[in-house]
């Protein structure tokens, strides 16, 4: 059973498992009305594949850079894109691309760190406290 409430700005915005879990977290965030996207690290082998793989699923604009600072600015320019209190986005088949380039999944945890701070500033339409739940699951 998932134990954060995935509807409320948390913290805990990254999260690990396997596939079972990986499943039961896109449901709890579906239930939470957020915007759910999934991709796969299947086959990545550096940044600029890591950062197209991130940025596929997502609504970015087709002036989307798919660089560390385009990343982190599209990340933040989606909080009024998405007509959703929040986002959720499920990375599958990681463990290769973790135990292969973990300074590369590093950057990816600062990135994400700095966006959702970001997000914990904003406030959804629908919320009456400051802050947007914005969640990653790293799926192995």
């Amino acid at each position: 059973m998932w134990w954060l409430d995935l509807g409320a700005p948390q913290w805990e915005c990254v999260h690990f498992g396997g596939a079972g879990r990986g499943r039961e977290f896109q449901d709890k965030a579906r239930q939470a009305h957020l915007f759910v996207a999934q991709a796969s690290l299947g086959g990545v082998e550096d940044e600029r594949g890591l950062i197209a793989r991130i940025a596929a699923p997502l609504p970015f604009p087709a002036t989307f850079v798919a660089t560390w600072d385009g990343l982190h600015d599209g990340l933040g320019d989606l909080r009024g894109m998405i007509g959703a209190p929040g986002l959720a986005l499920v990375l599958t088949d990681c463990r290769p691309l973790w135990t292969r380039a973990p300074e590369l999944c590093g950057m990816l945890m600062e990135l994400w760190l700095s966006a959702a701070y970001r997000w914990s500033l904003d406030r959804s339409p629908t919320q009456t406290v400051p802050g947007r739940p914005f969640h990653l699951f790293i799926q192995w």
